[in-house]
């Protein structure tokens, strides 16, 4: 008889958890493209002041987002299904946002994530603040990894310093914590934007720009103080390379489309040309008339 216990099964991830993984998900390039669309807009700010710009964009976007769902509930026709469903996207896209402006704060300060699953706990952690630096300590402790804690902003740990043998199932434990915590103060905040004439309007900008200001905060207390220049992909050589391919492909556009002009044009030309043509030998020939007028008849 065999007595080995077998390890358990993880039980397959619920739809909550596939589609709360899939809005946690942020690309690095999208990320990338970010930082440098905020460089491009302020040339001489310092890493401070772009985070500074970064935060002002994270929280506009948000709040436009609540905002949005409240003023939907306002609009005669729409029903409490439907602003729940509505709701229900906005509180997808408002995770969404947050964890590309989590990977905007990382790169700015020269931490990037290249791992999606090491990004998505990065964002929970941010998001969970204090909780979610407490978890990841007493893991880490649990598996034996304890002097990583030594690591200065708990921010670069899970950036860069935690194995990629941790990850997934660090990962997994946030979640779970993640979706009672979070969850549970998005939906009752849902509930809020559904409230008719405007007023939900206003509790959804609020409600997000609250939610907002956290991950702010959090994301402060994650990373500390910022590096006194730019690295790697957000650097001064690499926008300013980004800048020459971008010219670049502006130019070989700019021909391309003057080349297609002209091969119109001239398939145009070639066009009218075979009508004329046609035209011509479609018209019929004309009879000339006799200048002394018809024949006389002839005597027999």
């Amino acid at each position: 008889m065999n007595t080995q216990r077998q390890a358990p099964r993880r039980a397959p991830d619920s739809l909550l958890h596939r589609q709360l993984d899939r809005a946690l998900t942020a690309q690095r390039p999208v990320a990338i493209a970010v930082v440098r669309r905020l460089r491009r807009q302020a040339p001489d700010a310092t890493p401070e002041e772009l985070l500074r710009l970064a935060e002002r964009w994270y929280r506009g976007a948000a709040m436009s987002a609540g905002g949005g769902v409240g003023a939907a509930a306002a609009i005669p026709g729409v029903g409490t299904a439907v602003g729940a469903a509505i709701a229900g996207v906005e509180i997808l896209g408002f995770l969404e946002l947050s964890a590309l402006y989590a990977l905007v704060v990382a790169e700015i300060h020269g931490e990037p994530v290249h791992n999606p699953e090491r990004g998505r706990t990065l964002v929970m952690a941010i998001m969970l603040g204090d909780q979610g630096k407490r978890l990841i300590q007493d893991f880490l402790l649990r598996r034996g990894a304890g002097g990583l804690i030594n690591t200065a902003f708990w921010g670069e740990l899970v950036a860069q310093a935690i194995p990629e043998v941790f990850v997934g199932e660090l990962s997994r434990k946030l979640r779970d914590v993640f979706v009672q915590r979070f969850a549970g103060r998005q939906i009752g905040g849902a509930i809020g934007k559904l409230v008719p004439f405007g007023i939900g309007a206003a509790i959804g900008a609020l409600g997000n720009a609250t939610l907002a200001a956290e991950v702010i905060r959090n994301s402060r207390g994650a990373f500390g103080p910022p590096p006194v220049g730019f690295v790697g992909e957000i650097g001064d050589a690499a926008l300013a390379r980004a800048d020459a391919e971008a010219d670049e492909r502006s130019i070989r556009r700019a021909v391309e489309r003057a080349e297609r002009e002209q091969r119109q044009l001239l398939r145009d030309r070639e066009r009218a040309e075979r009508k004329a043509i046609g035209r011509k030998e479609r018209r019929p020939r004309r009879r000339r008339k006799s200048d002394d007028g018809p024949a006389a008849p002839t005597a027999d």
